[in-house]
């Protein structure tokens, strides 16, 4: 989403006064970040924001033939460009899946929602430069995609200490537990294979007490009621119409 021109280029100076730059503490840094990612309503912020995240990343794949080099370079793809937009000329669309689950002793299944994507996939490139920073964001040049502050994906850290992001980007899966830490969250690769799944993303966030459960369905049915291309599992659901 774009950003209005009056906040990206807002003036240092007014009716002569000089004006200054706000700066952050050394050591308020990691109240500051903590901050960010607080929410008053946590569990319906992470259905909603990892939702549009994928959305997002279906969207970027069906726009990404017809980007200039430049356009790509800023979004964060580095390597052969001419390859990337080849690959997803011939890419499909099809839906978002959330799920939710509530576990089983019998499978060894733990309770978590689950977020999957089939869109871009993640570069190591990409979580370094961008996943992992806060403000950060590959959307502010666009009104096709939904965010642009850079924080929709950290927002599971305003409700539980770690979630798990796996990505698929060209023919290598990447696993990736982030957890809070210290001053600011961290992000550490754990698995790294090659595999013929095709690009994607899931996030996977544990839900923590078996009453959030309910929440988080209640949740899901409220903050996706007009969510097209998506498909939801565990959770029952009326139809629009």
């Amino acid at each position: 989403m774009k950003l209005d021109d009056a906040i990206k280029h807002l003036t240092t100076t007014t009716d002569g006064l000089k004006g200054t730059t706000f700066g952050i503490d050394e050591q308020s840094m990691g109240m500051a970040i903590r901050a960010f990612y607080q929410y008053a309503d946590a569990k319906s912020s992470i259905v909603r924001e990892y939702t549009s995240n994928c959305h997002d990343s279906h969207r970027e794949a069906a726009m990404i033939p017809e980007m200039t080099d430049y356009e790509l370079l800023a979004m964060g793809y580095t390597g052969d460009l001419n390859e990337l937009r080849r690959y997803f000329i011939n890419w499909k669309d099809q839906p978002v899946k959330v799920k939710v689950i509530e576990g089983s002793s019998l499978t060894g299944s733990s309770m978590q929602i689950e977020f999957h994507d089939y869109g871009v996939g993640l570069s190591p490139h990409r979580v370094k430069t961008i996943y992992t920073k806060f403000f950060a964001s590959t959307k502010r040049e666009t009104n096709e995609q939904i965010g642009a502050y850079g924080l929709g994906c950290k927002s599971a850290l305003g409700y539980c200490d770690s979630f798990l992001v796996e990505t698929v980007f060209f023919g290598i899966k990447y696993s990736y537990v982030i957890y809070a830490s210290g001053e600011a969250p961290e992000c550490r690769l754990i698995e790294e294979a090659e595999t013929d799944e095709p690009n994607g993303t899931v996030v996977r966030v544990p839900i923590i007490e078996s009453e959030d459960i309910w929440t988080f369905k209640t949740a899901v049915c409220r903050q996706l009621m007009y969510f097209d291309d998506l498909i939801i599992e565990g959770v029952y659901t009326f139809p629009k119409d």
